[in-house]
C-alpha cells in the first residue's frame, strides 16, 4: 500500500546505511592520516620535548627582528687556561646501553610516574647509550644521563 506523502521503507534504511558507510569511510582516513603521522614522527629514534621547544623558538625568532650582536674585540694578552675542575663522580661514571624490549622506556625527569610533577622527556630506543649519574637506585629508577640530559630511566631497561 502505497500512499502519496508516504515514505519507502527501503529508501529510508539505503540513506541511514549510505550516511553510515561514509561517516565510517571519513573516521577510517582520519584515525590512518593520525597514525601515519605518528609512524613518521617515532622512526625509531628519541623523540623529546626539546624538538617541540626548538621548533616554538624558530617559529617565534622568524616573526621576531633580528637584533645585532656585538662582534668580540681580540684581547692582546693571553689568558691562562685553567685545568679542568674535577667532577664528583665522573672518574666513575658507568655507562651502559638500553636492552631490546618490545616497549620503548621512558625517559622522566622524576623517579616515578604517579607524580603530577613528572616531565617526560624522551621514549628511549634500544642500544641508545646512558651514562648513570648515581648508581643507587630510587624506586626502580636509575638516575641517569642521555646525550647530556639527565633524568630517570627504569632500572630493568638497562643492561
Amino acid at each position: 500500500m502505497n500512499q502519496r506523502g508516504s515514505i519507502n521503507l527501503p529508501v529510508v534504511i539505503a540513506a541511514v546505511f549510505g550516511i553510515g558507510l561514509a561517516a565510517s569511510m571519513y573516521l577510517n582516513y582520519n584515525q590512518n592520516k593520525t597514525a601515519e603521522q605518528d609512524r613518521k614522527l617515532m622512526q625509531g629514534q628519541i623523540t623529546d620535548l626539546r624538538y617541540q621547544v626548538k621548533q616554538d623558538s624558530l617559529a617565534s625568532a622568524s616573526s621576531a627582528s633580528p637584533t645585532p650582536t656585538p662582534l668580540a674585540t681580540p684581547d692582546s694578552s693571553p689568558t691562562p687556561t685553567p685545568s679542568p675542575t674535577p667532577v664528583l663522580g665522573a672518574s666513575t661514571a658507568k655507562a651502559t646501553i638500553v636492552k631490546k624490549s618490545s616497549l620503548q622506556p621512558n625517559f622522566r625527569s622524576q623517579p616515578n610516574s604517579k607524580s603530577s610533577s613528572v616531565i617526560l622527556i624522551a621514549h628511549v630506543a634500544a642500544n641508545t647509550p646512558v651514562t648513570y649519574v648515581d648508581e643507587s637506585l630510587s624506586g626502580g629508577y636509575a638516575h641517569v644521563t642521555i646525550n647530556g640530559t639527565a633524568g630517570y630511566i627504569l632500572a630493568s631497561y638497562l643492561q
